[in-house]
C-alpha cells in the first residue's frame, strides 16, 4: 500500500463515515421517544456498535497524521492539548446543560408534581458528577455515573485516555517498539473481552479494553498492508463493506471480533481510491464531509435533542406513553407519521445546532 500524491493518503471519504456514524447514533437513541419504521431494524437497534468505527476512525487518522512526530517531552504536552480542547469544552457545555435539567426537574416535580421517566437527582451523585467533570465515568465507576447526565460522553472519557497512550508510546518508544506494543494493546484487550464475553459493557474497564482494542486495531492493520505493499480493487473494498454492514446486524461474539477488523481494512484499502469508486464518492460528497466536521456535535447533543422534544410532546401537547416489554423503555405512543415526523425534525434540529456549535463554540477552543 502506498500513498497518493505528494505522499498524502485521501481521508475525505473517513469524514463522510464519521457523519454516517454520528446519524446512526442519534437514530439509535431515538428509541428513546418513540418507535419509527426507520429506526426500527436490526441495523439501527445496533447503532451503538458504531461508537466502536468512531474509536477505529479517530485511531486510524491520528496514526496517519503524528506517526512522524518528533520524539520529545514536548510533543506530547502540544498533541494532549490540542485533544483536550477539542473535547471538553463542548463537553463541559453539555454538562452545565443536563445539570440544568436535573435543577429543572426538581423544581417541576416540587411545584406541579410531575415526573418523567427518572426523578430529578435519582442517579446523579457527587461521585458520578466529579467522574464526569474529569472524564473518567467510562471506566471508573458504574453505569449510574456514566448515564448520569450526558450518558454518551463516556466514550471520549475511554477515547481521551487511549491519546495519552498512543501519544506517549509513539514519542517514548522506538518505531519497532511502538508497533510491539500495539499489538500488545491488541491482542491482550482482544483477550479480555473475549475471556468475558462482554464486548458491550459500560462504565467498567471493560469499557477500557472496548476502546483500545477498536483504537489501536486499524493502526497494527496500516502498518502490516504498508509492509506487504498490499493491492486491491473496488470489488474488494465493497465486498468488505457489505460484510461490515452484514456483521452489524448481528449480536454474536464473532461479530463484535470482526467489525472492527472489517472498518480497519476499509479504512486502509480506501486511503489511496480517491473517487474511483462510488461507495467513497458518495462517502466524499460534500455534505457528508460537513456533517463529518460537525459529528462530534451531532454525537454530543442528540440525547439532548431527543430529551427536550420527548418532553415537549408528553408535557405540553399531552401525549401519552406506553411501555415496550421487549425493549423494557417506555415510550411516546405516536402514530407512524408523528414518529417518522417528530425523528426528522428532531435530526434537523441536531444538525443546526451541530453546526451552530462548531463555527461559534468548538472552533473558539480548537486548532488543527
Amino acid at each position: 500500500m502506498s500513498s497518493g500524491k505528494n505522499g498524502k493518503f485521501y481521508t475525505d471519504h473517513l469524514y463522510g463515515l464519521r457523519a454516517i456514524c454520528a446519524l446512526t447514533v442519534a437514530l439509535y437513541h431515538f428509541k428513546t421517544v418513540s418507535t419509527s419504521p426507520i429506526t426500527n431494524n436490526l441495523f439501527i437497534e445496533n447503532g451503538y456498535r458504531f461508537v466502536d468505527i468512531f474509536f477505529c476512525l479517530s485511531g486510524s487518522i491520528l496514526y496517519l497524521k503524528y506517526s512522524e512526530i518528533k520524539k520529545e517531552f514536548r510533543s506530547i504536552y502540544i498533541f494532549l492539548k490540542k485533544r483536550f480542547f477539542r473535547l471538553f469544552p463542548l463537553h463541559l457545555l453539555l454538562l452545565f446543560l443536563f445539570f440544568l435539567i436535573e435543577i429543572a426537574k426538581f423544581l417541576v416535580e416540587k411545584k406541579f408534581n410531575l415526573y418523567g421517566n427518572t426523578h430529578a437527582f435519582e442517579i446523579l451523585n457527587i461521585e458520578s458528577f466529579f467522574l464526569k467533570l474529569l472524564m473518567l465515568e467510562g471506566f471508573w465507576g458504574d453505569v449510574n455515573a456514566t448515564l448520569a447526565l450526558n450518558p454518551v460522553s463516556w466514550s471520549i472519557s475511554v477515547e481521551f485516555f487511549c491519546y495519552i497512550l498512543f501519544i506517549s508510546i509513539l514519542v517514548l518508544s522506538s518505531r519497532s517498539f511502538s508497533i510491539f506494543i500495539f499489538i500488545f494493546l491488541v491482542l491482550s484487550s482482544l483477550s479480555i473481552l473475549a475471556y468475558n464475553r462482554s464486548f458491550f459493557e459500560i462504565g467498567n474497564l471493560m469499557c477500557l479494553m472496548r476502546t483500545i482494542y477498536s483504537f489501536f486495531l486499524p493502526i497494527i492493520i496500516f502498518i502490516l498492508l504498508k509492509k506487504v505493499d498490499f493491492k486491491t480493487n473496488n470489488f474488494f473494498i465493497y465486498i468488505v463493506f457489505s460484510l461490515l454492514i452484514y456483521l452489524i446486524t448481528l449480536n454474536t461474539i464473532l461479530s463484535y471480533i470482526l467489525c472492527p477488523i472489517l472498518v480497519s481494512l476499509f479504512i486502509n484499502l480506501t486511503l489511496n481510491k480517491k473517487k474511483n469508486n462510488y461507495l467513497i464518492s458518495i462517502l466524499s460528497s460534500n455534505f457528508l464531509k460537513f456533517l463529518g466536521k460537525i459529528s462530534y456535535g451531532i454525537y454530543m447533543f442528540h440525547v439532548l435533542v431527543w430529551w427536550v422534544t420527548s418532553q415537549f410532546l408528553r408535557f405540553i401537547l399531552k401525549y401519552q406513553t406506553k411501555f415496550i416489554p421487549s425493549k423494557e423503555i417506555t415510550i411516546l405512543d405516536l402514530s407512524v407519521l408523528e414518529s417518522n415526523l417528530v425523528l426528522i425534525l428532531g435530526i434537523t434540529v441536531t444538525i443546526i445546532i451541530s453546526s451552530l456549535s462548531y463555527h461559534f463554540f468548538e472552533n473558539r477552543f480548537y486548532k488543527k
